[in-house]
């Protein structure tokens, strides 16, 4: 690491920023994101995971990208309404242990990863524990950081393709974490990235404590009617399995035994709307249940739209 970098890194990681009591990625807030991510894995692979820091710098992007894997194992995150805010990156090492232990195998017998192209199965899975993580991530940064630091987060893509990973232009400045991931007993695992460009890092430390919404507080009897009217207004949701552009000679053609094919990506991903169908507040799988067609959420709704609804019921704990 060069003299620039460690100066650049001791600002952003040791110096509080004016007017903030806390710094924003601070050696304690890195500790408190290894245990959480070691408890999380350790729950979704059912052993225990240890997660341990490596090394945390600054590099620029394009350092960055040339010593991924080729093939990549990247998620795009979008943090705080921004696309494009972040890398999480998983080495193949990591992925072929992680998709084999939750595929049946057991974590505590050692094994040595297989070399093999990525596969839709793989990205499934692995897209699955990006986005837990990811979750980890927001939560520690709440936790560590100050409240409201990051308020919505989702994977963006998956990719493999190194050069659709460059998320900034020219050689920008990332802050660069990389965590060791050992599964189980056997010395299964690898090393788990993420790289958060600079801005990102700036602006998760300004959210801090700004909160997700800026409802005043208030009571008396038309607050208190508001606050009910608004909890017990029912909203009616609608799940689309699937849309299609068609010419008007295609639906001239339509009748009753035509056959219209849906795409597999429908059933597992679903949209669920509002009424009005503008605003996506959920998506889930489609399945079956005790014989019944059933949608299973697969992504907590969007906390946007329901953070007004909460706030007004904290405040009416606090008034109360």
């Amino acid at each position: 690491m060069s003299e620039g970098t460690k100066a650049i890194l001791s600002k952003k990681l040791a110096e509080p920023p004016r007017k903030k009591s806390r710094s924003s990625f601070s050696p304690e807030m890195v500790e408190t994101l290894c245990t959480r991510i070691g408890a999380a894995l350790t729950l979704m692979f059912s052993a225990k995971t240890y997660v341990t820091q490596q090394s945390i710098g600054v590099e620029p992007l394009p350092d960055l990208l040339e010593a991924l894997a080729d093939p990549a194992t990247g998620a795009v995150l979008s943090l705080n309404d921004v696309s494009d805010a972040g890398l999480m990156c998983l080495d193949p090492s990591l992925v072929f242990h992680a998709i084999d232990v939750m595929l049946g195998a057991k974590a505590d017998d050692s094994a040595e990863p297989a070399a093999r192209l990525p596969s839709a199965l793989d990205d499934r899975l692995t897209a699955k524990i990006a986005a837990h993580l990811l979750d980890v991530f927001a939560a520690t940064c709440n936790q560590t950081i100050g409240e409201g630091a990051v308020h919505d987060q989702a994977i963006k893509r998956l990719s493999h393709d190194r050069t659709a990973l460059e998320i900034a232009r020219g050689k920008a400045d990332f802050l660069c974490i990389r965590l060791k991931v050992v599964i189980g007993r056997g010395g299964r695992g690898g090393m788990l990235e993420l790289h958060l460009p600079m801005t990102t890092v700036d602006l998760i430390g300004q959210e801090a404590g700004s909160g997700a919404s800026s409802i005043p507080l208030g009571s008396g009897p038309w607050f208190d009617h508001m606050r009910d009217s608004v909890l017990d207004l029912e909203l009616e949701t609608v799940g689309i399995l699937h849309t299609e552009q068609m010419s008007v000679a295609e639906i001239s053609r339509l009748d009753i035994g035509t056959v219209l094919t849906l795409p597999r990506v429908a059933v597992e991903n679903m949209p669920l709307l509002l009424e009005d169908g503008r605003d996506v507040i959920a998506s889930g799988e489609l399945g079956v249940s005790a014989g019944r067609r059933i949608v299973r959420l697969n992504k907590k709704p969007d906390e946007k739209f329901f953070a007004p609804a909460h706030m007004m019921q904290d405040i009416s704990a606090k008034v109360a």
